[in-house]
């Protein structure tokens, strides 16, 4: 059964990210809905912007000073399952509310659901065996591509009956409720995380999480060992670290800021423009809002295309050389994207649709990249790299890099577009390059590494190992495997 509840339990988890690839998605549709607009007093381009604002700030204030508090505090299985509560309320209130006050208050809300299921990823990197963690947590790269598909399909469905009227745009955000409703509870039918437990010292029911999660061939007593001697050794040698004293020790620091920008750049590489606002940048290149839906639809096949494709090679191919191959080829597919409209002389692309079909192609080729590298491979990095007494806490600031990209993009993007239009896709191309230096430079590889033994890649301490010589019991078994990783750039 072992490995079949594993999957489970990560695919469980992964819908957490279905609701933020919706609400995406979402956002970016009713944007070319009249009704929607007429709804919300045709709102200006900054009021665009501030919608998207008033659900990324309370997100990213929360995952970073109280969700991790609640993870560590109550486990990685209620911080989903409140957060998915508080999603399925706040989909309530945009759906149902009489005016647009109600729908900006759904917002802040649901921002502050996605805040703690933030835990998701971190369950699924904690749940996985070394062999296939990029598989695994790259799951959650797939449902984000799956939600935002489901929500474009169901807004191509609801503008195309002009009869629903004002439920054009609110069956879109009604149907928000059905995800987050499953997994607020039905999380609680799966393991908790066995690191989680160890952690609180709960032995017993680790054994028990992890015979649930392995299969017979895996050697679930030496796994559970190397994760009681890492937790032992970081309660004998380590606290919880405030920010400073993060900065102050050169392994951490390194990763939070590699994670960081891994984050950054995960929304301002062109994806987060193309999510949010794909829709406005079809419709000036089709002049047709069912096109516009049409072809994001599209996109996000596309987009989930390539993020199996992660769950197929990331665990051979490797994270470092996924990113740095991701990002140059993202960057000829935006100069590509902008060079033909540009060449066109932007408006005119609606005059040629061989044109038109080019740059979508493009687009569509940017994301089938994006989707096993800057999506799927983000989250690995960032999920595996820290210890487990600052996983939450580091994992929550550096992931919330992308809600702050975001946060940046949907003010700026707008205006960018009015002003830069298609011109706008080579500064994100220019991005790309920088992005692919970063990470030849900076970033080891992690792959077919323990997360108990991850710190060693970094500079760190071999936490198993450091606490089993400091016993009298030795155990030199992994060390080949860290060996062969530690300074790796390739």
């Amino acid at each position: 059964m072992g490995k079949v509840e594993l999957y489970v339990a990560s695919i469980l988890a992964g819908l957490c990210q279905v609701y933020i690839g919706y609400d995406s998605n979402t956002f970016s549709s009713v944007l070319v809905i009249d009704k929607w607009k007429d709804f919300m007093g045709n709102p200006s381009d900054v009021e665009e912007g501030s919608l998207q604002t008033c659900y990324t700030v309370p997100t990213i204030i929360l995952a970073i000073f109280v969700a991790p508090y609640i993870q560590d505090r109550w486990g990685r299985r209620l911080s989903m399952s409140l957060g998915s509560a508080i999603i399925v309320v706040a989909a309530l209130v945009m759906a149902l509310t009489p005016n647009k006050i109600g729908f900006w208050a759904g917002r802040v809300v649901l921002g502050v659901g996605q805040a703690f299921v933030y835990a998701a990823p971190t369950y699924m990197s904690e749940c996985a065996t070394r062999t296939i963690r990029g598989r695994i947590v790259g799951i959650w790269q797939i449902t984000w591509a799956f939600g935002a598909l489901i929500s474009t399909v169901i807004a191509i469905g609801a503008t195309s009956n002009p009869s629903l009227g004002e439920w054009q745009w609110r069956l879109i955000e009604i149907t928000q409720v059905v995800i987050p409703s499953i997994v607020a509870v039905g999380i609680w039918f799966v393991p908790e995380s066995p690191r989680w437990l160890v952690e609180h010292d709960h032995i017993e029911k680790a054994r028990d999480a992890l015979n649930r999660l392995r299969t017979a061939e895996d050697d679930v007593e030496k796994e559970l060992a190397d994760i009681i001697e890492a937790v032992r050794w970081e309660k004998e040698n380590t606290t919880k670290l405030s920010i400073r004293e993060v900065f102050v020790d050169k392994s951490l620091r390194h990763r939070l800021l590699i994670a960081c920008f891994l984050n950054l750049f995960n929304q301002v590489c062109g994806n987060n423009a193309m999510n949010n606002f794909g829709s406005q940048v079809y419709l000036a290149a089709f002049a047709s809002s069912s096109i516009a839906l049409t072809m994001q639809a599209v996109q996000d096949v596309v987009q989930m295309v390539g993020a199996m494709i992660a769950i197929l090679w990331i665990d051979r191919i490797g994270r470092r050389r996924a990113l740095f191959w991701g990002a140059l080829f993202m960057c000829v597919m935006l100069i590509i994207a902008g060079a033909i409209p540009v060449g066109l002389g932007g408006d005119n692309i609606t005059k040629n649709t061989g044109a038109a079909a080019v740059m979508v192609l493009a687009i569509c080729l940017f994301y089938l990249a994006f989707g096993p590298s800057w999506g799927a491979s983000v989250w690995i990095v960032t999920t595996e790299i820290f210890p487990m007494n600052v996983r939450a806490q580091l994992v929550g600031i550096s992931s919330q890099f992308q809600n702050i990209g975001s946060l940046a993009l949907s003010q700026a993007f707008p205006t960018m577009f009015t002003k830069l239009s298609y011109k706008s896709m080579f500064v994100f191309a220019g991005f790309n390059i920088f992005m692919a230096i970063v990470v030849w430079f900076y970033l080891p590889e992690t792959k077919g590494v323990s997360l108990e033994e991850i710190d060693e890649i970094f500079g760190g301490v071999n936490r198993v190992q450091a606490q089993r010589e400091k016993e009298g019991i030795a155990d030199d078994k992994d060390a080949v495997v860290v060996d062969e990783k530690k300074d790796s750039m390739v």
